[in-house]
């Protein structure tokens, strides 16, 4: 970021910070969208009863397998079938470390308690997603008129 100052001016910056939050407040909603969706389609016995453990594992869990998918995805032409070859048993592995920790209390506590603590960021990123998906929409309408 210091070295962006070298060819960036200060709204340049603001301007890039504010597309990231909001592509990150589009991302964080369809994540919790398809979340809330396997919460509706799946009987409730399996996710609605622990949803906080259950969601929040399915979430960290599904999205650390896209960052390994995306972190081996380096060209345009070139999609890494490696990776996606393996998706089978990553949802596998994924359904089975669901039934483990809504299964052992002690875990379900663990996620769920992580889950409590990490509340107090959406303090923070809500407000400023919300700002700068504002600034976009304010920007993109002046560019447009």
């Amino acid at each position: 970021m210091p070295s962006w100052l070298l060819f960036m001016s200060v709204w340049d910056l603001l301007s890039a910070l504010s597309f990231t939050l909001s592509a990150n407040l589009i991302e964080s909603l369809l994540v919790l969208a398809g979340v809330l969706l396997l919460s509706l389609v799946l009987p409730g016995k399996w996710f609605r009863i622990s949803f906080i453990a259950s969601g929040s594992l399915t979430s960290a869990l599904s999205l650390g397998y896209l960052m390994l998918v995306a972190d081996h995805y380096h060209s345009k032409t070139e999609l890494p079938s490696e990776i996606f070859a393996w998706a089978p048993a990553v949802v596998l592995i994924i359904i089975l470390l669901l039934i483990l920790f809504t299964r052992i209390s002690l875990l379900k506590e663990l996620v769920e308690e992580l889950a409590d603590r990490a509340t107090i960021f959406l303090y923070l990123s809500i407000p400023l997603s919300a700002a700068a998906l504002a600034s976009v929409v304010i920007e993109f309408a002046l560019r447009v008129l």
